[in-house]
């Protein structure tokens, strides 16, 4: 028997004697073998804030959501790194089965509201037809690369309008998704170009960015559509790096960056919904990934001219956060074992300085900076300092695998997931990141350089080293 994934998607149960509204209720059950964890989630993709409801999966690999739904919209479902996007909506009562290792697949789909994700599954196959791989379409030259872009919009348009099981408002959103989509192809082709070519001069001509003049970019009933939201960070991106360019005064200031990065968005959205949620992504991806270095004055405008409480929220506590793991204050404690079980705690450090790396198997940057970390271990032996790098991958086994393969000379640790307490605690969104620690526990650096960096000259100038 094949192992696969059951999910029964059902909104809408007949229950006597109670006060919820359960036609707003979607229930899923699932069974899940082979099973790389114990945790599914379903996302909202609607709304890039809101949290994912998570199940857990038992011994047999069972699991259930049960959550509310107002408006129909885009989900993703998640096990492990596989995933998948479906469409739910109040009322729906859908049956999923997929062997687990194909979750991102194609799934088969019955029951009530099957006409929508049936579709999503065929279009999914269909545009994996249509559009050329990567290197091959911004590969092209300008001419040419907007003649097939412009070819693939068509056709895709033409797809969801032959539909004939969807309902004219689902189509109406769909092509919304197509043309953003195009939207960002557009936007991203001169860096992609650049890349494939190995031409990092080339430059698009001077009446290739008029596209933009055709397209609605200021409706915030799209801010549900996840292209339309890339395509609003990709835009004021793209404006920002012409302000560095012709603003010396901005480009070398400290966090240059993400000042044009915000007077970009500020200027290109007049639409108070459209302009918060700009500004935000300028805040948010900072605080993701760099930190509040030189940013009090943005953080300050931004809570002045942001309308959207929620974004507000979000980066006040962001902010906060990163205030709380600033130079000078207390690591929170942690424990990981080693490959062989044993369990190693901050507190079992004290006396000695740390440099942390937080990495994974399957993350590409973290490997490159292995050689780089090889030879720091080496160059700083009888130093009072410990390397430690700690793993987040959610299969032991490759860990493992990895690590008796090439029997690296300093302390490896196991986490085993994002969700653990170093990367809680140090708001670690992305990796590798590494973290430098005094003798005491206290934070010298909570996002410090890579071994492939300065790093080492910044340690060896530290007292008692």
């Amino acid at each position: 028997m094949k192992k696969s994934i059951l999910l029964l998607i059902s909104g809408f149960a007949f229950v006597l004697m109670s006060c919820t509204d359960m036609s707003k209720t979607a229930i899923v059950n699932g069974i899940i073998d082979n099973q790389v964890n114990e945790v599914v989630s379903l996302t909202n993709l609607s709304d890039e804030l809101s949290k994912a409801d998570t199940a857990i999966l038992n011994k047999k690999g069972k699991f259930q959501f049960k959550i509310d739904i107002d408006e129909e919209g885009f989900y993703m479902l998640r096990h492990g790194r596989e995933r998948n996007i479906i469409y739910l909506a109040p009322g729906y009562k859908l049956k999923f089965e997929v062997e687990a290792e194909k979750l991102a697949g194609k799934l088969d789909i019955s029951g009530n509201g099957k006409d929508i994700n049936l579709y999503l599954m065929e279009e999914k196959l269909f545009l994996a037809e249509l559009k050329p791989q990567n290197p091959m379409l911004y590969g092209l030259d300008e001419e040419m690369f907007i003649q097939k872009a412009n070819d693939v919009l068509k056709s895709w348009q033409g797809y969801i309008t032959e539909q004939e099981n969807l309902s004219p408002e689902f189509k109406k959103k769909e092509l919304y998704v197509a043309l953003y989509d195009w939207a960002l192809t557009r936007l991203y082709y001169q860096q992609a170009h650049r890349y494939f070519r190995e031409n990092d001069s080339f430059i698009v001509s001077s009446t290739y960015y008029n596209f933009l003049d055709t397209l609605e970019t200021n409706n915030p009933e799209f801010l549900e559509l996840q292209n339309y939201r890339s395509f609003i960070q990709m835009n004021f991106s793209r404006v920002a790096e012409n302000i560095l360019k012709e603003n010396p005064e901005i480009s070398e200031r400290p966090a240059g960056k993400i000042w044009a990065n915000y007077e970009a968005a500020l200027s290109l959205y007049p639409h108070h919904q459209i302009k918060s949620y700009a500004l935000f992504r300028v805040l948010k991806e900072q605080l993701d990934y760099y930190g509040i270095d030189e940013i009090d004055e943005i953080y300050q405008n931004f809570m002045i001219e942001t309308t959207v409480e929620k974004y507000k929220k979000y980066v006040k506590k962001s902010y906060n956060k990163w205030k709380s793991i600033e130079a000078g204050n207390q690591a929170d404690e942690f424990s990981y074992p080693d490959i062989n079980g044993k369990e190693y705690a901050l507190n079992n450090f004290k006396g000695k300085y740390l440099y942390i790396d937080v990495w994974a198997t399957w993350c590409g940057p973290c490997k490159v900076e292995i050689p780089y970390l090889d030879t720091l271990v080496n160059e700083l032996k009888g130093n009072n300092i410990e390397i430690i790098s700690i793993s987040i991958d959610e299969k032991k086994a490759d860990w493992e695998e990895m690590i008796n393969a090439d029997k690296p000379d300093w302390l490896q640790l196991y986490a085993g997931s994002w969700n653990t307490e170093i990367t809680n605690f140090f708001l670690i969104r992305s990796i590798p990141r590494f973290i430098l620690l005094d003798r005491e526990g206290k934070i010298i650096d909570a996002n410090a350089a890579r071994p492939s960096e300065n790093i080492k000259e910044q340690i060896l100038a530290l007292e008692g080293i």
